[in-house]
């Protein structure tokens, strides 16, 4: 059974009884610490759809966050489906990595759970909003024209990818090479 509570606030911090009754109407209660965290926030996870059957998922932690967790792991959830499924898990702190969920169905909402787990195998969640494929693939394909030249140096532009797709990048990678050519 999974409880999520959204627009949390530091000052939700504290402890709470959680309760339910069972088929047999007999009531079930335990008492958890729900601990709001400011450490890990969505400003350091971006979430995009990059075309009808795959979601790009990027993630950049800065200074606490970089090496103190022992694990990270990333699961998704489709919209109407009570089930997590385990996608991406390290247990080597890094601080900049990418992921793409692959498999995904077009024009379908998807959730992500994000988890790490410090050395004292406290947990931290942190959910995504709900992020649709696109019906269709897009088709991003940059158009490259030279700006200008000098004797050594070459100016380039390129043309920028649809908005649907635009917050997944964080860089272009350049290569150049000589052709031979005149």
């Amino acid at each position: 059974m999974d409880l999520y509570f959204t627009n949390v606030l530091e000052e939700d911090d504290g402890s709470y009884e959680c309760w339910a009754k069972d088929h047999k109407n007999l009531t079930k209660r335990s008492e958890r610490r729900f601990v709001v965290h400011p450490v890990v926030s969505l400003k350091q996870i971006s979430v995009a759809a990059l075309d009808a059957s795959r979601i790009g998922v990027t993630w950049n932690f800065l200074g606490y966050l970089d090496s103190r967790y022992k694990k990270f792991g990333i699961q998704i959830q489709k919209n109407g489906s009570l089930e997590w499924h385990q996608k991406y898990e390290t247990t080597t702190p890094t601080t900049d990595r990418v992921f793409v969920a692959t498999a995904c169905n077009p024009d379908t909402a998807y959730w992500f759970k994000f988890t790490l787990i410090f050395e004292a195998d406290i947990g931290i969640h942190v959910f995504s909003g709900w992020t649709r494929t696109s019906e269709k693939d897009p088709v991003y394909v940059p158009l490259v024209s030279v700006k200008e030249t000098s004797v050594d140096s070459i100016t380039i532009e390129w043309s920028k990818p649809p908005r649907e797709i635009e917050s997944i990048f964080n860089f272009y990678q350049v290569w150049m090479y000589k052709t031979g050519i005149s």
